[in-house]
């Protein structure tokens, strides 16, 4: 059996482990516990990235994942259970799933994702957090063809159990205010608005030609990697750095195959990264996940960065940053956002982007 098809395996009721796998598991938790942590998180973090602040224009383009339909119902509980692959065996079977996806072509990128912020809300006896969704679509242009984008709120909605049970303590509220410059959110969808607009890429200079350039070599895509690292993208550690631009490109370039499937592999080279194992993504897709996070000292709040993985393709299906330690007791600021970090539950989903669809087209909207 190779690493794939134990992979694929996850999905299904794992066997009880073994005396020995216990023990392993025991010893490779304890490593995990006392390593060496990380000092800061990594750039880029959006904590209040949807509703709150102006949209911005950001490329929201993955591989080889779908899902029908907006999102809108009720998303199934969460979980997570332990397992034995490593996350350096998780990243390197979807690194030889990805490596075999067909080659294909089109006038435009299209990707559409949907796009989660959380922020606490209701009185200080009995908070909530609600979630802000917007999908994402993105046509991007090649050559002279010009780029679109659409949006649509799907509006706020408490996140989990709890949440529900605490927002109908309040009276249900459909609309929640903020400190200015910030509009409210109501629980109300919108309409698709479509525009034509410059979509800028992330990597080389924001060409679909130019990202289809990258080097398939995972040596030298690390090495393209740490050549973009620059002051003004924060204090990053390259751990951080070589995490945050690896799932860039699986979540957000048309890269190729190949190219995906390097990333994959510097990912399962990195320190740090551990196996979360089975679970769900924000959508409730069932997928394995790994994890990086932030190395805040414990006197700190701390979060973590996931990607949840389809096993049985190697697509990337989301990306979130999940609340590890609140900063219990202590202020971070008025900003809602930042109320999460301060009082939501360990485990919260502060903000995420799940694919829904990537591919190429000749149609444009």
């Amino acid at each position: 059996m190779n690493e794939v098809d134990l992979v694929r395996g996850l999905l299904r009721e794992p066997p009880p482990p073994s005396p020995r796998t216990t023990e392993q598991a025991l010893r490779r938790l304890k490593k995990d516990i006392t390593g060496p942590r990380r000092r800061t998180s990594r750039p880029g973090r959006r904590w209040f990235a949807v509703g709150l602040a102006a949209a911005g224009t950001a490329a929201a383009v993955a591989v080889a994942a779908t899902v029908t339909g907006d999102s809108d119902a009720p998303v199934p509980p969460r979980s997570s259970r332990p397992v034995q692959l490593s996350a350096q065996e998780i990243l390197l079977s979807a690194a030889s799933s990805t490596a075999k996806a067909p080659v294909t072509s089109g006038g435009y990128w299209l990707t559409s994702e949907q796009q989660g912020t959380a922020v606490v809300v209701g009185r200080p006896s009995d908070r909530y957090v609600i979630e802000s969704r917007m999908l994402l679509k993105q046509w991007v242009g090649i050559g002279r063809r010009p780029s679109w984008q659409a949006t649509r709120e799907l509006g706020a909605r408490p996140q989990g159990e709890a949440d529900r049970a605490a927002w109908r303590r309040a009276g249900s509220p459909t609309r929640w205010t903020f400190p200015p410059p910030f509009t409210p959110w109501t629980s109300g969808a919108s309409r698709w608005k479509t525009e034509r607009l410059p979509v800028q890429l992330t990597f080389t200079a924001g060409s679909v030609q130019d990202v289809q350039r990258l080097p398939d070599d995972p040596a030298q895509l690390r090495t393209y990697f740490m050549k973009r690292k620059n002051d003004s993208e924060g204090d990053s550690s390259p751990t951080e750095w070589l995490f945050s631009s690896a799932y860039d490109v699986l979540l957000s370039e048309p890269a190729s195959a190949k190219v995906r499937a390097a990333a994959y592999r510097i990912l399962a080279e990195l320190p740090g990264v551990r196996s979360v194992g089975r679970t769900t993504d924000p959508l409730g897709r069932p997928g394995v996940a790994v994890a990086l996070g932030d190395g805040a000292p414990s006197d700190q709040p701390s979060t973590e960065d996931r990607i949840v993985v389809d096993p049985a393709t190697g697509a990337l299906l989301a990306e979130e940053t999940v609340l590890v330690r609140p900063a219990t007791g202590r202020a971070v600021s008025r900003l809602p956002s930042d109320l999460a970090v301060e009082s939501a539950r360990p485990g919260t989903i502060l903000n995420y982007r799940a694919l829904l669809t990537a591919t190429w087209t000749d149609t444009a909207p």
